[in-house]
């Protein structure tokens, strides 16, 4: 049986959510043998209501045994290990906002969200995974460069975790990228360490244009070397002045608009993430209108579907560029539930793109629509 597994060991997990990728649906949507258990519920993360949450999985666990015997399965071959999260006092004291459970035979996992859910219980022959669904956007990994006279880090990061990367050959202070220029003064800067580097003789002291524009090349050239044509859209968090300098030197192909001003030097991961990420949400933002945009354009060349049925079609066709799920709670029938999880696992399985949108965008009564690839 396959169970949740924790971020990698050099990730730190921001807040009290968990990590969903596209390839996490893709897998619930491949497991393949025994009747498929799907839970959601509210949780809470302070208050006298935590010790409710555990009562109410219990309450659903409970149902879901009931129906499991009506088909003639052992529950505890599919909910045991659920179960085992009754007790785990530790983990109903980092909740979030809603918590989905997913049983099989073959699959125990479960994810923390940052949004109330709706409770919810389905057995049947497919998970309910579009709950998940507003996870999935901004799901891929960027990257935070924090640049000040005394600290470089690099961060990878996604929506809900950040980790340090070992810099390799970029230079971690201004003395250190600047000594190159002198082995003298590279022994020197390194003598004093990366917490406190400075230089020993000529002081800097206010960096002119042409310093800081060495020092940043420096750094770039040691980015470049490390990640080469990296792809993913990059951060960049210094002071002010250092924004235009970095960006008419840099190589890196995508590096966010606006960047995060200030000294970053003292700024813990968590802080970092949390600027990071409000670059990257407006980012997304914008590109969910341009997306949205071009789903407006499709409908007039029949590039586009206007109700959920023809979206599952096209989807299992491979044909769906973008799929658009309201982030309004389904209220529907388990038909309409399977229906909408076919839509979403299809068209990840084909590599389209799962949206969460606003349900005042769609027709009335659809759960979602879909931009078509032709």
């Amino acid at each position: 049986m396959e169970e949740l597994r924790a971020p990698a060991a050099d990730r730190l997990v921001v807040g009290d959510s968990d990590p969903v990728t596209a390839t996490d649906l893709r897998a619930l949507g491949e497991a393949s043998s025994g009747p498929k258990v799907s839970i959601q519920l509210p949780t809470h993360r302070r208050g006298a209501e935590v010790r409710q949450d555990p009562v109410q999985l219990r309450n659903l666990l409970d149902e879901a045994a009931h129906r499991l015997i009506d088909q003639g399965v052992d529950p505890a071959t599919v909910l045991t290990p659920a179960r085992a999260l009754l007790d785990d006092q530790q983990f109903w004291q980092h909740q979030s906002d809603g918590l989905v459970v997913f049983a099989s035979p073959e699959v125990s996992r479960w994810f923390r969200v940052p949004f109330e859910l709706p409770t919810s219980l389905t057995v049947g022959d497919t998970f309910h995974v579009t709950p998940l669904a507003p996870m999935l956007s901004g799901d891929d990994e960027f990257l935070v460069l924090a640049v000040s006279q005394n600290s470089v880090r690099l961060f990878a990061a996604t929506r809900t975790t950040i980790g340090e990367l070992d810099p390799g050959p970029i230079p971690t202070s201004m003395a250190e990228a600047l000594a190159h220029e002198d082995p003298e003064r590279q022994l020197q800067a390194r003598s004093v360490g990366s917490g406190d580097a400075r230089f020993h003789g000529h002081g800097v002291g206010e960096h002119d244009k042409a310093t800081v524009e060495r020092f940043l090349r420096a750094v770039d050239h040691g980015l470049h070397d490390l990640l080469g044509a990296d792809p993913r859209p990059l951060v960049l968090a210094c002071v002010g002045y250092y924004v235009p300098i970095f960006r008419s030197v840099t190589r890196h192909a995508d590096v966010v608009e606006p960047a995060v001003e200030g000294n970053p030097e003292r700024l813990k991961p968590v802080e970092l993430h949390a600027a990071a990420w409000q670059r990257i949400s407006e980012r997304l933002a914008a590109d969910l209108e341009k997306s949205w945009s071009r789903y407006e354009e499709g409908l007039g060349n029949r590039h586009a579907t206007e109700t959920l049925d023809a979206s599952c079609a096209r989807a299992e066709e491979g044909r769906v560029d973008t799929l658009f799920v309201s982030d309004a709670p389904t209220d529907g029938t388990d038909d309409a539930h399977r229906v909408l999880d076919r839509a979403v696992l299809a068209t990840l399985a084909s590599s389209g793109s799962v949206v969460s949108v606003g349900a005042q965008r769609l027709p009335d009564g659809q759960a979602a629509v879909a931009l078509l690839r032709y």
